[in-house]
């Protein structure tokens, strides 16, 4: 899975001028919420948020969230020789029912949020199943293969972003910690890296967003959530100490819950 986000990511690089053009284009031309669904505002109340009542009229939309899978632990080391990857299974995060409860509490007031859930691990296999294909297309199948006996108006799908390494040739994706080394001082970042997909009924796709939190992406070790350590917080050195740290867990949460209340308004109305 990670191999396929990895090239994923070096391939955005290379096509960084395109694609932003094709962002902004989308952002004006394409997949626009339909006014029918708008329901106005109720006045804010105190106490815990609540999910809004389902509205007579309202579309569907059926959501598939594979992006809690594994953790990845990744050092890209001053030469070739450093570079080290390891992918630590974190199924009792839960990640995959958070992004379901973020999501449903956002879109609740518009859409009615139809959960379709993907057995853990289904996207490594999908990919291992398709080498040679574009991973847009692989998850494209994916949710097809889930979702055409649960016909929605639209489906929306949460799956693992990527990011190149800085100005290096690695790659990261999903959720993990970088460790580099700059001026010969050990760094370390926890980041949380999301791409949203909205399809039509006929799985066509009307629109996506990179997951953000509004950090810049040029001149950076990572382009999308992270949140980089101080030299006295770095998570232990092993890669199943360093993703069983409650610190690990928490950072890469809190990260993904800030990145799904910027981007999900990006690509469906959120009242």
């Amino acid at each position: 899975m990670i191999a396929a986000l990895i090239r994923a990511a070096l391939l955005a690089v290379a096509c960084s001028v395109g694609i932003a053009g094709a962002s902004a284009q989308q952002a004006s031309n394409d997949y626009l919420p339909p006014k029918s669904v708008l329901v106005a505002k109720a006045p804010a109340q105190a106490g815990a948020p609540k999910t809004a009542q389902p509205q007579a009229g309202q579309k569907t939309v059926g959501l598939i969230s594979i992006v809690g899978d594994s953790f990845m632990v990744k050092t890209v080391g001053v030469t070739v020789f450093g570079n080290e990857m390891t992918e630590i299974p974190i199924g009792g995060w839960k990640v995959d029912d958070r992004v379901a409860a973020k999501v449903t509490q956002m879109l609740s007031r518009n859409f009615r949020v139809k959960r379709i859930p993907v057995p853990a691990g289904t996207y490594a296999k999908y990919n291992a199943a398709n080498p040679q294909t574009d991973y847009r297309e692989v998850r494209r199948k994916l949710v097809v293969d889930f979702a055409s006996k649960q016909p929605c108006d639209y489906y929306l799908l949460v799956a693992p972003g990527g990011s190149q390494v800085g100005d290096t040739n690695q790659g990261i994706g999903g959720i993990g910690t970088l460790r580099t080394t700059v001026l010969f001082n050990p760094v370390q970042h926890v980041f949380a890296l999301t791409e949203l997909t909205v399809y039509d009924p006929k799985f066509e796709r009307l629109r996506w967003e990179y997951g953000t939190i509004g950090q810049a992406r040029i001149f950076v070790a990572i382009k999308g959530p992270n949140q980089k350590l101080e030299d006295n917080q770095h998570l232990p050195q092993d890669p199943q100490a360093a993703t069983n740290d409650p610190r690990a867990r928490q950072i890469a949460l809190d990260l993904l819950d800030k990145s799904l209340a910027v981007t999900v308004p990006k690509v469906l109305a959120v009242e």
